[in-house]
């Protein structure tokens, strides 16, 4: 047996395989974060769901992640994970980035497209209700300039 093949038999004894269908549990440590942790012979460690898209679907291309369709972390199924880029993986995640991503309102109930999408640094507005609140705004200093200029201090 090379060592290859050592390699991939000792890796696969990590993992709780099932069907296809199922999350396959690594069974080894796992990182703070969730992942599958695995000790490579060289000495590092690799997170267990890259080695085995690596030693099911080939090498993971440049500026890939490696993404889990089921959610599921420490899960090392190869038909669970897929190479994507990092945008791709927090915009399909769960998390504040994903959420705001996929809303399609403001919470005044105005539709972020077309003309009403504003860009901004972080992320996105709404035209109409920036709109609104600087006009609210100019509305409150115009107002505290005429309570100076009518009782001068």
């Amino acid at each position: 047996m090379s060592a290859s093949e050592r390699l991939e038999a000792r890796f696969w004894s990590k993992v709780d395989v099932g069907s296809p269908l199922q999350c396959w549990g690594w069974k080894g440590r796992l990182s703070g974060k969730g992942y599958g942790q695995f000790d490579m012979p060289d000495g590092r460690q690799a997170r267990s769901h890259r080695i085995a898209y690596a030693l099911k679907k080939g090498e993971i291309p440049i500026g890939m992640v490696v993404d889990h369709i089921c959610r599921t972390r420490h899960c090392c199924n190869p038909s669970h994970l897929r190479a994507v880029t990092n945008a791709e993986n927090v915009l399909s995640g769960i998390g504040v980035t994903a959420d705001n991503s996929r809303k399609t309102h403001c919470l005044n109930g105005h539709e972020l497209s077309g003309w009403n999408l504003m860009p901004k640094v972080g992320g996105r507005e709404c035209r109409r209700c920036a709109y609104d609140r600087d006009n609210a705004r100019k509305r409150k200093l115009r107002a505290e300039r005429k309570v100076k200029q009518a009782w001068p201090e």
